[in-house]
């Protein structure tokens, strides 16, 4: 650091131009910011800040930066700077900054606050990535949903709970790289700039894979019609492997194509990123959000072969957790497969402030962004309030910033997203539409110039920062006011149930039956006491069947289209609106326990399920309410017990909230990512189902392994085995000969834990019968030397208290 520090002086002295040994966040962002012709004079006074700030943690000398600049003494003080009283060229900070909280100089610092436990990747994984960078998993959660993910029947629904960090896009890749050559794996997340985002991540990685097509993982409006029509062949000849897109072009624009490739068993996996926003989106203002149950069953019931369904998210709250089994498993219970591996976020300190007035809160928040350090990104809740912080930052000299909102056109969210990753912006103002799942590791400061709606938001959108692992800011700085927006912004309208009932009961009566308990309702079907709209009716029509769904009385799916109707040139057409419009103006519903026309029993059983939403909804405000107004509540006990999911706490971590700094407790960072929790992923084979393979060899471990490398083959491909417990010399071995194309299979250390899997067990020569949970209820096949003596057990050879130990031939014989 000492060296890098007179490399950057020795740079600004304009000694020489040599910027190759800087690496330091702040220290390079202040040449970014120098060598950017559009960068204004706040965005050089807060870089200059920032890496005096830095230099004074690490201690280095001279604490001062050549600034040529003729800049006011009112303004270098606005950023706690000054100049050297005798060499007024160099800058210095401000006296008084002494007093600066430690969580916050930990931020200049670079201290590393996330130690997780990284276990080995299983070791086909490697070799599929062909990427050095990728040894370990990030943690143990990550390990078992990576492992579950790929392992577990197509028919299977899971939900994975990873927190943000520990690396949920990566079980995305390893679906896309490890399933079938021509099955697509679809990713449907929030926001199209995600889908943007993500894309050109899964580009990188097909790639390094060797896999990539050259073309567009993405689908979206913005597509050109060459790519567009592109793409729609390589689907049609499974060759696309993977396409991200939003709810809506899921449900609106693709749909044809889905129900094309489903039919022809063309569709492998449906995977939903940041899914816990299907209950908190889906339920009011993006039903396009909760559709996306009923496509996927469609979808399923309407493919030859089964097709795999996986959620995932960093926040699954209990009720959220709840609601989507609700809607994409109603019936299916026992195929639902939990894996939750979370832990709190050890990297943000947070910081909170309650403004006197509307002037006082302009003060703080100009002096916040002003001081914090930058990468930063400013969080409003409304659409107008991002538009006046951006407006307001720029005439005060902020040119290195971005303004990013629903509104924001297609063309302008994939600059700003460019720039953002490329470090051309410092600061970003944004609604909640920036930053779902965007993967940017070197944001420093979150700030939220508005109260969230909820508790949940305010956690995920902090998160944002310090993805990189090292200490970040998370500060909220509000007025009363806003305490009013937000609790109105958190009320979710929800049918009423009576209005509901007379909802229900026109689009039942003008129903087209199918058969008993099945049947088509028209979205568009108006009880003569509504007034409204027609697409305002349709749209609380459909609020209808989603409640009802959630409520249990009934399933809702989109009846498979006869897509011969449609020719093939004209299925992406403007012509087909009409069609679209058709389509879309019904739904199908399968009924799944009566009283639905009775209104005593509809009312009481939609009013008690409403209710129930309502309060689960206005908990979220109700808890983020309560800690700004007691912040002697430690945040980081609200947001374990906010987190809890079937009983299982997060692993706990402190990055520093106001009540742990006034108890004087330092940052709790210990080692996270060591505890998962599987549920519903237990094999029920019965215990002590072990079959025991005894050989002879004179071989070497490498001859050996390639003489098995066949019947171990069949043994995977065959689903008889879906780990291999080994040595880790024999694992690596082992995955070098056996053939490319097999299903993932698990690596199983001699002494790991395993009840989820059906494993084989390799024992080779000179190597120790390694110690196994005799109450496992697993199937184990065991090969190990003939000569192996049993522990414990003087003269006996480890098979010969098994009655049906066979030869490594008879087995062979058997399974062929």
């Amino acid at each position: 650091m000492d060296t890098q520090w007179l490399q950057l002086r020795a740079v600004l002295n304009g000694e020489h131009d040599e910027k190759d040994g800087i690496s330091g966040q702040f220290f390079t962002r202040l040449l970014y910011c120098l060598d950017d012709d559009e960068a204004g004079e706040s965005d050089r006074l807060h870089a200059f800040y920032d890496a005096l700030q830095c230099a004074r943690v690490h201690g280095l000398v001279p604490l001062m930066l050549p600034y040529r600049h003729l800049t006011e003494n009112a303004a270098l003080s606005r950023f706690g700077l000054c100049r050297h009283r005798d060499y007024p060229g160099e800058l210095l900070l401000e006296r008084g900054d002494e007093a600066l909280d430690a969580n916050l100089l930990a931020v200049w610092q670079g201290e590393k606050r996330r130690f997780l436990e990284s276990p080995p990747l299983d070791t086909i994984l490697p070799a599929v990535l062909n990427d050095p960078r990728y040894t370990h998993y990030t943690s143990v959660g990550q390990q078992q949903a990576v492992r579950t993910v790929l392992t577990s029947p197509q028919d299977k629904t899971l939900l994975v709970n990873l927190p943000t960090g520990a690396g949920k896009t990566f079980v995305i890749h390893a679906q896309m790289l490890t399933s079938p050559r021509r099955h697509l794996t679809l990713v449907i997340v929030p926001t199209v700039a995600l889908a943007i985002e993500q894309a050109l991540r899964a580009k990188e990685v097909m790639q390094r894979a060797g896999q990539d097509h050259g073309g567009s993982y993405v689908w979206h409006s913005g597509l050109g019609l060459e790519a567009r029509s592109e793409m729609k062949v390589r689907l049609a000849a499974g060759e696309q492997r993977v396409l991200f897109c939003s709810p809506e072009a899921a449900t609106g624009g693709l749909l044809l194509l889905l129900f094309s490739l489903a039919q022809r068993s063309l569709l492998g996996a449906v995977m939903v990123d940041e899914a816990h926003l299907i209950d908190q989106w889906g339920a009011e203002f993006r039903p396009e959000f909760q559709l996306l149950a009923p496509l996927v069953k469609s979808l399923m019931a309407t493919s030859p072969e089964p097709i795999k369904v996986v959620l995932l998210s960093a926040t699954f709250s209990q009720s959220t957790q709840d609601t989507l089994k609700a809607l994409f498993a109603s019936s299916r219970a026992d195929a639902v497969i939990d894996i939750n591996g979370s832990f709190l976020r050890p990297e943000p300190a947070w910081f909170v402030s309650e403004a006197a007035d509307y002037d006082d809160y302009l003060v703080q928040v100009e002096a916040a962004i002003a001081r914090l350090p930058a990468p930063m990104i400013i969080y409003t809740t409304e659409v107008e309030q991002a538009k006046f912080w951006h407006q307001y930052l720029r005439g005060r000299g902020y040119r290195r910033c971005g303004l990013f909102h629903g509104a924001t056109p297609m063309h302008e969210r994939e600059g700003l997203i460019h720039a953002w990753r490329d470090d051309a912006l410092d600061i970003m103002i944004a609604t909640s539409a920036f930053g779902v799942g965007m993967d940017k590791s070197n944001v420093r400061t979150v700030l939220h110039v508005a109260v969230p709606e909820n508790f949940d938001r305010l956690y995920q959108e902090s998160g944002r920062g310090g993805r990189d692992g090292n200490a970040s800011v998370a500060q909220i700085i509000f007025h009363h006011q806003q305490l009013r927006v937000a609790r109105t912004l958190n009320r979710t309208k929800l049918i009423g149930a009576g209005k509901g009932f007379l909802r229900w009961s026109k689009m039942h009566q003008l129903r087209e039956q199918h058969r008993p308990g099945l049947f088509t309702v028209p979205l568009w079907a108006k009880h003569h006491d509504i007034r409204m709209d027609s697409q305002g009716n349709v749209d609380w029509n459909l609020r209808t069947l989603l409640l009802m769904q959630r409520a249990g009385f009934i399933d809702i799916a989109y009846p498979a289209p006869d897509l011969s109707t449609i020719s093939a040139d004209e299925r992406d057409d403007e012509k087909v609106q009409s069609w679209f419009d058709n389509y879309f103006s019904r739904i199908q519903v399968s009924v799944r326990r009566d009283g639905h026309l009775d209104e005593t029993q509809w009312q009481a059983s939609i009013q008690a399920h409403r209710a129930h939403e309502l309060s689960m909804r206005q908990r979220g405000f109700i808890v983020l309410s309560e800690w700004l107004n007691d912040l002697s509540n430690p945040l980081c006990q609200q947001l374990a017990e906010f987190y809890t999911l079937d009983g299982y706490v997060p692993e706990q971590a402190c990055g520093g909230c106001p009540a742990c700094r006034e108890q004087g407790r330092p940052p709790f960072t210990p080692t996270l990512g060591r505890v998962s929790h599987v549920v519903g992923n237990a094999q029920h084979a019965a215990v002590g189902n072990d079959r025991r393979v005894r050989y002879q060899t004179n071989l070497t471990t490498r001859l050996l392994l390639r003489q098995w490398a066949d019947w171990i083959a069949r043994l995977l491909a065959g689903h008889q085995v879906q780990a291999i417990r080994a040595s880790q010399s024999t694992l690596s071995l082992l995955s070098a000969v056996l053939p490319a194309g097999l299903p993932f299979w698990c690596s199983l250390a001699p002494d790991e834990e395993n009840n989820s899997w059906h494993e084989l067990v390799l024992v080779l020569p000179g190597e120790a019968l390694p110690e196994l949970d005799v109450f496992a209820s697993i199937n184990r096949i065991i090969v190990a030397p003939e000569q192996l003596q049993e522990p414990g057990y003087r003269g006996r050879r480890w098979w010969e208290v098994d009655q049906g130990a066979v030869t490594l031939e008879q087995f062979q014989r058997n399974i062929f």
